[in-house]
């Protein structure tokens, strides 16, 4: 195993430790294995999935579908998957709808959306490496607000690859919804301000969100993690539901950082 540098918080007894592209460990479903000689890849599918006769997928494309720049575009009932970078990449768009759509088997984000007056509604969106939904609208200086509204949708199976700060639903920006979503079955936290360490975001409404079984693969993790900054004012987080939070390792209960991180994280856990 090589590492290229000690780990930040350094190694303890107990510590979780992943071994990457190691064939002799090839031994459970969904695992695979590269040999960067031959370029041959090892793999073990899928429970109850015969490669004989199930079609077998290598994500060729950045994205499945693209949107840049584009205004008054409904797209409905569609599926996504099958990508390298995000499922759907809609950048700079202003009054797009995507509503009742699987985006599935994301490299990074299953949606990304930046931009204005946009909807992502009653969408499942699965299996990404990374976030399940990031999204930024509006400015935080002039308080523009961006109306973008993630309302309904179903996050699971997320951070897949990247295992931390890749939350469900990763945020910024001024005056957006994020209203009725469920949460679910990923290794960090469910809704998380983006950058983590220092996001900006003003007036968002998070409501009736169901985040649970989450922070299974972290210690240092809360459901709804939002960052240090005072300027990040009139969020209002009502009536959301929390449930079955995990810690996978104790942390030291010191002054140190670890602590103050875990007492701050820990907050988000209570059901406002």
């Amino acid at each position: 195993m090589h590492i290229d540098a000690a780990p930040h918080y350094g190694l303890r007894p107990g510590s979780r430790y992943i071994l990457l592209n190691a064939r002799v460990l090839l031994d459970a479903a969904e695992e695979y294995f590269i040999d960067a000689q031959s370029g041959m890849l090892f793999f073990i599918a899928p429970a109850g999935i015969d490669p004989a006769t199930e079609p077998v997928v290598l994500s060729q494309q950045q994205h499945a579908h693209t949107m840049n720049g584009t205004t008054n575009v409904r797209v409905d009932g569609m599926r996504f998957e099958y990508s390298q970078g995000s499922a759907v990449q809609a950048l700079n768009v202003t009054r797009v709808t995507v509503a009742n759509c699987t985006v599935a088997n994301a490299g990074t984000q299953g949606v990304n959306i930046t931009g204005a007056s946009s909807t992502l509604s009653f969408s499942t969106i699965h299996s990404a490496g990374c976030e399940g939904i990031s999204f930024s609208g509006g400015d935080t200086v002039s308080l523009t607000r961006g109306n973008i509204s993630i309302q309904n949708n179903t996050i699971t199976r997320f951070a897949r690859v990247s295992r931390t700060i890749r939350p469900g639903i990763g945020w910024s920006g001024c005056g957006n919804t994020v209203v009725g979503n469920e949460i679910s079955d990923a290794p960090h936290s469910g809704i998380m301000i983006s950058p983590a360490s220092d996001g900006r975001g003003v007036d968002t409404l998070f409501q009736g969100n169901h985040l649970h079984d989450l922070c299974k693969g972290t210690a240092d993790a809360g459901g709804f993690y939002a960052g240090a900054s005072w300027a990040n004012r009139g969020n209002r987080i009502i009536n959301n539901r929390f449930e079955r939070f995990y810690q996978t390792e104790k942390m030291a209960q010191s002054t140190s950082i670890n602590g103050i991180c875990k007492r701050r994280t820990q907050r988000a856990h209570v059901p406002f």
